[in-house]
Parts: C-alpha cells; sequence; structure tokens
C-alpha cells in the first residue's frame, strides 16, 4: 500500500528504498526499533552501498542513527512518523489529529499509553508514530520511556497546542 504524503515524497528513491526497510520490519515504530547492518540493508534494498550511504544521508540525523559502516544502522521514531502513510495501512499524521481530537473531547482521556491503546484500539505499532508526530509538531507533551516496553512514551498529555491544532484542522 502506498500513501504518499507531501512531506515525505520530497525524498530521493534511495531514502525511500531505506525508509521502506525500516517501516516494514518495525515490531513498535520505536526508536532504535530494528537495527540494521549496511551489507544487510544493501541487500535488502537491492542497492549499492554508495545508494544506501546517500539514502541515510538523505533521512539524516533526525531520523537516522549511522555512525559508520561497522555499526548497526537504526531508526530514530520520527522516520515511522513521516514515511509510514507510504507502506503501512495508516497515516500518522491522520493518526495524530484524531489522537488529537480525543485528548480534547474526552474527559477522562488516558495519559498511559498502554490504556490509550486499548482506548483507541491501535496496537503500539500504530500508536508511537502518531504520539511521535504530536511531540514533534509540539503538539501535546510527551515524557520519554526508557523501560524497553513498545511504548516509545510513557505519558501523553494534551498541552494549549494540542487543543489549537483541532480547532485549525476543523
Amino acid at each position: 500500500m502506498v500513501n504518499q504524503t507531501s512531506e515525505a515524497s520530497a525524498y530521493s528513491a534511495n531514502c525511500k528504498a531505506v525508509a521502506q526497510v525500516f517501516v516494514q520490519t518495525s515490531y513498535h515504530g520505536g526508536e532504535f526499533d530494528q537495527p540494521i547492518s549496511m551489507d544487510e540493508l544493501v541487500k535488502r534494498t537491492g542497492l549499492s552501498k554508495e545508494d544506501v550511504k546517500d539514502g541515510i544521508d538523505d533521512l539524516g540525523s533526525e531520523m537516522v542513527l549511522f555512525q559508520d559502516d561497522g555499526h548497526s544502522i537504526a531508526p530514530h521514531a520520527k522516520l515511522y512518523a513521516v514515511f509510514d502513510s507510504f507502506w503501512m495501512a495508516w497515516r500518522p499524521a491522520d493518526d495524530a489529529l484524531t489522537l488529537a481530537k480525543a485528548m480534547v473531547s474526552e474527559k477522562n482521556f488516558p495519559t498511559d499509553p498502554s490504556q490509550i491503546s486499548d482506548f483507541m484500539a491501535w496496537e503500539p505499532r500504530r500508536l508511537n508514530p502518531a504520539m511521535t508526530y504530536l511531540a514533534c509538531h509540539h503538539l501535546a507533551e510527551t515524557h520519554e520511556s526508557g523501560n524497553g516496553s513498545p511504548w516509545i512514551y510513557n505519558l501523553l498529555m494534551k498541552n494549549a497546542e494540542t487543543s489549537r491544532y483541532v480547532h485549525n484542522m476543523a
């Protein structure tokens, strides 16, 4: 499934090939989810090593952690917020708006991601990119989880921008 978004469509074909590997192999859409070696990335993309490096450069350090050929290449959570719409059945930007609407309209909306997951009926793989979208655009308050759970954040709360965002997108 391919759903082009304006933000993601600005990237090169090499960049998209690298991003596709991470999107399609991710378990949770989270920080450093499924790191991969350069050789494996070359194999999975079908690109040359130089083309893979060009794709990584195009993604930039906001989306991929890459030190050198001897280390694994790992995605940052923002990669999924931008690129899931290409190969997944959801669009993180749309999900972020749906999530923000629920945060604003539901009086007792949960702040714990596992409870939000139950409320929204979304698995971590879908919820994490939506929360990341909100966090990257400063549309909600988050607290990063460092406990290795499937959740990138252990807290998601509305802020003043959440209501403005919902109002402006109506």
